[in-house]
C-alpha cells in the first residue's frame, strides 16, 4: 500500500512535470528544423461585421465561435446555438446547453430521452434519461460518462469500444485510426481500432507495475513499463525509498514480438500531442509539430534519481535530436524564436531562443505571470512596495518602465495598459498615449472602450474606430483564431459583432 500511494504521488508529479517539459520543448519556430511550432504575433484589428442574432438574447461565447442564445422566460425559457454568421446550429429547443471540444450535451425534449450528445451539425450521437458528462477526445471522438461507465463515440453515434464500456477510471486518446484507453487507478492500458473495435495491445497492470503508452505514428508504439523492485534487484532506480525497474518496448502493428529500446537513461514517460489526458483544444495548441515527441527521463547517480527530471526532443523513432538544458521550470508562454521559463533554484527568468539557448537571465522579477506579446515579454516586481508591470525586448533589455498595474497583450504594434488608474496605449518603446480616467478590465482583445456622452464604442489599439459610440455596455467576449468576438447592449436590445 505504501508503495501504490508512492507510485501514485510520483505519476503526479511527472504528469505536472512532463506537461512542462513538453512546453518548453517547443518555444517558436526552428532555425533548422521543424519540431517547434511557430506562432506569429497577433495583428492589430481593423474592422467588425455584424452577427445576427434573429431576435434572441445572448447567453455567451462557446467554442470554434459558436454562440449560445436564449429565447423565453421561466419555465419555457429555452437555449439555441448559432455559428460565427448567425446560422442556427442548434434550435432553441433545450433546457440546457454546453459545448467540449467539438461535442455539444444538451438537455430538454426534443428527443425522447432527457440528455443528449451531438455532433458541430447538431446532429443526435447518443441519448440517455441518465446524467452524462462528456470529454472530447480527438479525432472526431467523444468519451461519454454515464453512471461509472465511460464511452466512446464517434460524430457518426457509433461506440467503437471492444466491449459496451469500461469504468470511467478510462481515459480515450484517438491518434489517426488507433485509440489509447488508459486507467491510471488500475493500472492497465490497451490499444484498439477506431475502425473495427479490434484489440491490438493489452497491457495489465497491478499495484506494483503500471504502463504509458504513446503513439509514434504508422503502426508503431512506445510502451513504458514501471514495475517495483526490491533493492537488490538489477536495473533499478530508487524514488524516495522505493525501487523501480523501468522498461520502454517498441510495439509494431502486425509483429509478434517487440523490440526493447537500448537507452542509456532511465525514461520516464514519452510525451506528444496524442497521450492521453491532452484535450482536443490542447492539441491545436500543442507546441511540438506532429511526429516530435517530448521524452524525459531521471538522472542517475549511483542507481538513485536525483530528483530532477529531465528531458529531450525526439523524432518518431525516440533518437535524440535536441536535448532540453536540465533543471527546466514551468514554461508560461511562447512566442516566434523565444519562449521564457522560471529557473526553479532561483526563480529568475530566462530568455530561451528557438535552439534552447539561454539569451539572458533577469533576476529581479519576482512574479510568474510573464506574457509574450510578439516581441514584447511583460511582467512584474516590487517596485516601491508596490507590483508593478513593464516590459523586455527578446534580447532580455529592458523596454516599457516598471509603472503599470496592467499591460494587456500587444495587437501589432499597441497594448493597452493601467497606471494611477488612467489608461494608455502604449507602443512597444514605452511610449504612451492618454486614453482615459479610468481603469480598464484585464481581459481586453485587441480593442478598448471609449466614451461619447452616456454611450460607449470600440476603438482598436491604433486608434480605429471598430464601432461606434452606439451601446450602453460590454457583455462578452471571446477569441477565436486571429477574431474576437463581442457582445454589446443597446438600448436592451443584444447585439454581436466579429473583430478582424
Amino acid at each position: 500500500m505504501a508503495y501504490k500511494r508512492a507510485l501514485k504521488s510520483i505519476s503526479c508529479l511527472i504528469a505536472t512535470l512532463l506537461l512542462a517539459c513538453a512546453l518548453f520543448s517547443c518555444s517558436g519556430k526552428s532555425g533548422n528544423g521543424a519540431y517547434f511550432v511557430s506562432r506569429s504575433s497577433r495583428k492589430a484589428l481593423s474592422g467588425a461585421l455584424s452577427v445576427p442574432l434573429g431576435g434572441n438574447r445572448f447567453e455567451s461565447f462557446l467554442n470554434r465561435g459558436y454562440i449560445k442564445v436564449s429565447s423565453g422566460t421561466g419555465e419555457s425559457l429555452r437555449y439555441g446555438v448559432l455559428d460565427k454568421d448567425g446560422q442556427a446550429v442548434l434550435p432553441l429547443e433545450y433546457t440546457s446547453v454546453s459545448m467540449d471540444g467539438d461535442f455539444f450535451l444538451v438537455q430538454g425534449s426534443l428527443y425522447d430521452s432527457l440528455y443528449a450528445v451531438l455532433n458541430r451539425q447538431g446532429e443526435k450521437i447518443y441519448g440517455s434519461n441518465e446524467m452524462l458528462n462528456i470529454s472530447d477526445a480527438g479525432g472526431g471522438y467523444v468519451r461519454i460518462v454515464q453512471s461509472g461507465e465511460a464511452l466512446l463515440y464517434g460524430s457518426n453515434g457509433q461506440n467503437v469500444l471492444p466491449g459496451s464500456s469500461l469504468d470511467d477510471s478510462y481515459e480515450y486518446s484517438v491518434c489517426e485510426h488507433y485509440v489509447i484507453a488508459r486507467s491510471e487507478s488500475k493500472h492497465n492500458a490497451f490499444v484498439f481500432s477506431a475502425r473495427s473495435s479490434e484489440i491490438l495491445l493489452c497491457f495489465y497492470g497491478n499495484s506494483s507495475t503500471d504502463y504509458e503508452v504513446a503513439y509514434l505514428g504508422g503502426k508503431r508504439f512506445a510502451v513504458l513499463q514501471s514495475k517495483a523492485v526490491s533493492e537488490s534487484a538489477k536495473h533499478k532506480i530508487a524514488i524516495g525509498g522505493y525501487y523501480l525497474d523501468q522498461t520502454v518496448y517498441l510495439y509494431t502493428i502486425g509483429e509478434s514480438l517487440p523490440r526493447t529500446f537500448a537507452l542509456d537513461k532511465v525514461l520516464v514517460t514519452v510525451r506528444d500531442r496524442y497521450a492521453v489526458g491532452v484535450s482536443e483544444e490542447a492539441r491545436e495548441n500543442y507546441p511540438l509539430s506532429a511526429g516530435y515527441y517530448c521524452v524525459s527521463y531521471y538522472n542517475e547517480v549511483n542507481g538513485v534519481a536525483d530528483g530532477t527530471l529531465s528531458s529531450y526532443i525526439a523524432d518518431s523513432s525516440l533518437k535524440e535530436i535536441k536535448a532540453v538544458p536540465a533543471g527546466i521550470g514551468y514554461v508560461l508562454s511562447m512566442t516566434d524564436g523565444m519562449t521564457a521559463e522560471i529557473e526553479p533554484s532561483t526563480g529568475a527568468i530566462c530568455l530561451i531562443n528557438d535552439k534552447l539557448e539561454l539569451v539572458k537571465k533577469i533576476n529581479d522579477a519576482i512574479y510568474q505571470d510573464l506574457v509574450f506579446s510578439g516581441d514584447i515579454l511583460t511582467t512584474s516586481k516590487v517596485v516601491s512596495g508596490a507590483r508593478r508591470i513593464g516590459g523586455y525586448d527578446l534580447s532580455g533589455n529592458q523596454v516599457i518602465p516598471f509603472l503599470y498595474t496592467y499591460i494587456s497583450e500587444f495587437y501589432g504594434d499597441k497594448a493597452v495598459a493601467v497606471r494611477d488608474h488612467k489608461a494608455y496605449i502604449l507602443d512597444k518603446s514605452g511610449k504612451e498615449e492618454y486614453v482615459a480616467e479610468r481603469d480598464l478590465p484585464y481581459s481586453w482583445e485587441g480593442f478598448y472602450e471609449y466614451q461619447e456622452g452616456e454611450k460607449m464604442g470600440l476603438k482598436s489599439f491604433d486608434g480605429q474606430t471598430l464601432l461606434a459610440a452606439l451601446f450602453d455596455s460590454l457583455v462578452g467576449e471571446k477569441r477565436v483564431g486571429e477574431e474576437t468576438f463581442v457582445a454589446l447592449l443597446r438600448d436592451g436590445v443584444y447585439e454581436v459583432y466579429r473583430l478582424f
